[in-house]
């Protein structure tokens, strides 16, 4: 497995992929699923027009398959980390969060990395060293992690 940049020219596609995963591997409503698509989409139009600045990775394998994807906004808002369903559990969501707190870290405009998560992901932010942040809005707040830099 290889840990590179997405490139702008690959935005549909991993908008695509994210897509995939969200209707299989999100513990969500059809609806909320729709949102996150949706959502989802848009930040990597905006980042693939250069309208946002974030840090993008994604992680192939020796066929140059997309296996997952994280994105950073301005190096502290984590708005998508995705991997294949077929290859969770296998230390890529790890290897991916690593990379990217690093240079998140080493680029920081804020002193933590914060996220919003799905409810089946929260144990893997918890396992990542994520706390839940207690001053967030109320229809977040027990799904509002960060963990500082």
């Amino acid at each position: 497995m290889t840990i590179v940049p997405v490139e702008p020219g690959e935005a549909l596609a991993v908008a695509r992929f994210m897509e995939r995963v969200i209707r299989i591997s999100v513990d969500a409503s059809d609806g909320e699923k729709e949102g996150f698509v949706a959502h989802t989409r848009r930040n990597v139009e905006q980042w693939a027009e250069g309208a946002i600045e974030a840090l993008h990775l994604k992680c192939v394998d020796d066929a140059g398959e997309l296996q997952g994807v994280v994105m950073a906004k301005q190096h502290w808002n984590l708005c998508h980390l995705f991997v294949a369903p077929a290859a969770q559990g296998q230390g890529l969501g790890r290897a991916l969060m690593e990379r990217a707190v690093a240079e998140c870290r080493a680029r920081r405009t804020r002193p933590y990395i914060r996220l919003n998560s799905a409810r089946n992901a929260v144990g893997f932010y918890e396992r990542m060293g994520f706390v839940r942040v207690p001053d967030a809005p109320a229809l977040v707040a027990e799904l509002q992690f960060e963990l500082p830099l």
